[in-house]
């Protein structure tokens, strides 16, 4: 399975830094087919874009957790600090899965998005508001601890109170 180009190049990155070595070296293993786009994505030509925005949840409720993100404006206040809303601005096209408005730039669109996510977290228990704030709760506390999916941890909120050993080991 190949990596994602962010992955190739943050492993790439790796080689050869300044503070260790004088020099690094990468090597590309690859199908022909494939040998002229990781090329382009060597040579800087190749345009990266995010996808910060697919996995959304996994990566606010951690920002929660640790209270960099307290409220849907800060969570938006948030996102403009990422890579993600760089490339969103410059290529809106590219973010399909964030709902376009009829009515609203580009900055309500992303607000809009943030909102369903922040919804849908607290809908499955992951964080709450509590004194006007998002805070996590114990269910998000775990997944930001144990690094889970959200839609592993969206099955373990929803599975009913009393389940027997083997129950948990079948879910888990």
């Amino acid at each position: 399975e190949e990596y994602s180009e962010l992955d190739i190049l943050q492993m790439m990155g790796r080689a050869g830094r300044p503070q260790f070595e004088t020099q690094g070296k990468a090597v590309l293993m690859t199908d022909s087919d494939k040998h002229h786009q990781y090329e382009k994505l060597v040579k800087g030509t190749e345009k990266l874009e995010s996808r910060l925005h697919l996995n959304l949840s996994e990566n606010m409720v951690p920002e929660v957790f640790l209270k960099t993100v307290n409220s849907v404006e800060g969570a938006l206040e948030w996102l403009k600090l990422t890579f993600f809303y760089t490339r969103f601005k410059n290529n809106p096209t590219a973010y399909d899965e964030i709902p376009y408005l009829a009515n609203g730039g580009m900055d309500a669109r992303l607000l809009r998005f943030v909102e369903s996510k922040l919804r849908e977290l607290t809908d499955f228990k992951l964080i709450e508001i509590k004194n006007g704030e998002y805070q996590c709760t114990q269910f998000g506390n775990a997944m930001t601890k144990h690094y889970i999916l959200f839609d592993t941890m969206k099955m373990f909120v929803k599975c009913p109170r009393g389940l027997t050993v083997s129950d948990i080991i079948n879910l888990v």
